[in-house]
């Protein structure tokens, strides 16, 4: 399917192809990318088949009207869930989750027992930090760098405060007669 399908010209060709039912996909490597602005598609005949084994004629010149994402992710949220889970939410979906500092209110890195535990979780369009240690309750900054979007659009560095409620009980660790 693939060695049959190119767009502009017959070196285009797609590093993959897919069909689901109506909807053919086609990824095309960086190489091969589709141009900003009208690309013109071509897929062969008999490339694809109905139901009923009839077979496609050639389509040649298909318009596509490609429009290039160059939009830099932005953070458009960032909160605390709990007083140990900081969620940030961006604007679009993101490819490659970047790299994160949390600030105390004197502009300090927190101490390493309350850092980040393991890896952001990156969702879609959201990133989880899971920290090491309830913070105590207070104002904080997430520092984000390195976030790139899906297109690899990267991220201008941006601090991004976030209050944080004490949420933890009190942990009582001895008694004692007086």
């Amino acid at each position: 399917l693939k060695d049959n399908v190119y767009h502009t010209n017959s070196a285009n060709k797609p590093e993959s192809a897919s069909i689901d039912g109506a909807k053919l996909t086609l990824k095309f490597a960086d190489a091969n990318k589709l141009p900003n602005g009208t690309a013109y598609l071509t897929i062969g005949e008999k490339v694809v088949k109905d139901g009923w084994n009839n077979q496609n004629a050639e389509v040649k010149n298909l318009s596509i009207n490609v429009t290039v994402d160059n939009e830099k992710p932005y953070v458009k949220d960032a909160k605390a869930e709990t007083d140990s889970k900081i969620v940030i939410t961006f604007n679009e979906n993101i490819g490659t989750v970047g790299s994160y500092k949390i600030l105390d209110a004197s502009g300090e890195e927190v101490d390493s027992e309350y850092g980040i535990k393991g890896d952001p979780k990156l969702d879609g369009d959201k990133v989880t930090l899971e920290l090491k240690k309830a913070l105590p309750g207070s104002t904080y900054t997430v520092v984000v760098e390195g976030v790139k979007d899906v297109a690899g659009n990267e991220i201008d560095k941006v601090s991004v405060p976030v209050p944080v409620t004490d949420t933890t009980r009190p942990d009582v660790t001895t008694t004692g007669a007086l």
